[in-house]
């Protein structure tokens, strides 16, 4: 017998990302999907940043992220700054797009670094189309013209978020059922049913668990929660300043003395996120180190990483805040929920009464944290700050064997080992090594063969066409304007 039911249950952007994403990918074929829709509180000050992908994911939920922008005050995005990683003044963007054209068939990356080793004074940035836009102030929105729009990504204030997918939800037509505390009713390995506060039952096929403590897949088990921290940060303190002018194109992270700070332009704020270890500095000296002044009071979270290992139990799924919580570094709890729901999809179970595709979930699902955890370890791992415990340990943490490996690879010849469950790619990878300062030590050899004038040639071109490109683009505040107009 195949699914006929899904039940989704909890509260926020998890649950209405999965009966939206179920509800359009299968109503044609009969499925019924219902929300139990639990307490739960949005911190005020909260910022969601979304990757540029995040638009393709939109189209799948019918979704306009223009109109999302507006509903949220939101800005574009083209990247992350990270200051002070490296000690002192340092910086580096992690820009969205490519970095440079191949060569000759070959990776540009090769025949800069031969060229940097030669005295080549253009950095790697000034070769990445949306960096050079990001430091500008300039970005180009899709119009439908023959002009190619720039990689952007997305700031939306996380309660307007929520409130507009939940609106969504319900034009989608999802049943919405508000209860307290549901609670699962299991036997022989499998949820048969949800008992709601007024004795309702709800019977479903499929749960998808959100709630924050997994209680829906903890009548199965507990997932296999295992830590999964990148650093000693165990405090989050989340805070709003002043709007900043001009709108920046890229959220900027600085690395404090027991952790780091974050700032998230939005249209009429601006959100302030601090991670620190509490055992190095007090909640009073953690508010002490906001970059920007707050206009209300902070709000202190515990920061407690983990991440289940089987978070696809018998016939539950947890998702969202029910699979785990991850420092949030590198602004990715969107692109986590993404990964989650598209799996869901593809992997919808063909059978009520057995559910092979738990355990591909599973393995996949995790794999995809696994190097987005990577990617999060990446700066602490090769951090310069010396003569402070909280980095000085940070830098003696045990990484995993792949990001040692990409490390290895890189720091001897400039490449990147790519794995199938990469969120970033090869470029990105590349501008955050550089940025930390690991010059490789070599390069292709197959560059040798290519002409240096030619290169240079092309270098020149390059550049100009970079240069001429963002010219010609508009700022940030003239494409919120045109966003927020229509």
């Amino acid at each position: 017998m195949t699914p006929r039911r899904v039940a989704i249950i909890g509260h926020g952007d998890a649950p209405a990302m999965a009966a939206i994403a179920l509800r359009r990918a299968f109503s044609r074929v009969g499925l019924e999907v219902e929300w139990i829709e639990t307490p739960g509180d949005i911190p005020a000050h909260c910022v969601l940043a979304g990757l540029p992908n995040l638009q393709a994911f939109h189209r799948l939920l019918g979704l306009d992220t223009t109109a999302l922008l507006r509903a949220t005050r939101g800005t574009y995005t083209l990247g992350q700054q990270y200051l002070g990683f490296c000690g002192g003044e340092s910086e580096f963007l992690h820009s969205y797009g490519p970095i440079g054209r191949p060569i000759a068939g070959l990776p540009f990356m090769q025949f800069w670094l031969k060229a940097q080793a030669a005295g080549l004074p253009a950095s790697l940035g000034d070769f990445a189309r949306e960096a050079v836009a990001a430091r500008n102030g300039r970005l180009r929105v899709a119009d439908g013209q023959n002009a190619v729009a720039t990689a952007q990504g997305c700031h939306f204030d996380a309660c307007r978020h929520a409130a507009g997918l939940r609106g969504h939800a319900l034009n989608q037509g999802i049943a919405i059922t508000c209860d307290n505390a549901p609670m699962a009713v299991a036997e022989k390995g499998r949820v048969t049913k949800l008992r709601l506060s007024d004795g309702r039952e709800v019977r479903a096929d499929l749960f998808i668990d959100t709630t924050p403590n997994a209680t829906i897949l903890s009548a199965l088990g507990d997932g296999m929660p295992a830590a999964a921290a990148v650093s000693s940060c165990d405090r989050l303190l989340l805070g709003s300043a002043a709007p900043l002018r001009p709108l920046p194109l890229y959220s900027r992270v600085v690395a404090h003395r027991a952790g780091w700070s974050a700032l998230y332009p939005l249209q009429d704020r601006t959100g302030i996120v601090l991670a620190y270890d509490n055992a190095l500095i007090t909640d009073d000296e953690a508010a002490a180190l906001t970059p920007l002044p707050l206009t209300g009071a902070a709000q202190i979270l515990p920061l407690a990483p983990f991440q289940r290992q089987r978070p696809w139990i018998g016939n539950v799924v947890a998702i969202g805040e029910a699979a785990g919580q991850a420092e949030p570094l590198s602004a990715t709890g969107l692109h986590r929920l993404q990964i989650a729901i598209t799996h869901i999809v593809s992997l919808l179970p063909v059978r009520a009464d057995a559910m092979p595709e738990a355990e591909i979930y599973n393995e996949e699902v995790s794999a995809w944290h696994a190097r987005l955890r990577d990617f999060d370890a990446l700066p602490y791992a090769r951090n310069r700050r010396a003569g402070e415990a909280f980095w000085d340990a940070a830098r003696a943490r045990q990484i995993s064997p792949e990001l040692e490996a990409r490390i290895g690879l890189f720091g001897a010849r400039g490449m990147i080992a790519q794995y199938n469950q990469d969120s970033f790619v090869e470029d990105e990878w590349q501008a955050c090594l550089i940025g930390l300062g690991l010059a490789p030590r070599s390069w292709d050899p197959q560059v040798e063969r290519v002409d240096e004038q030619m290169v240079m040639a092309d270098f020149r071109d390059q550049l100009a066409s970079i240069r001429a490109d963002v010219t010609a683009m508009e700022s940030h505040e003239a494409a919120l304007a045109r966003a927020m107009a229509r």
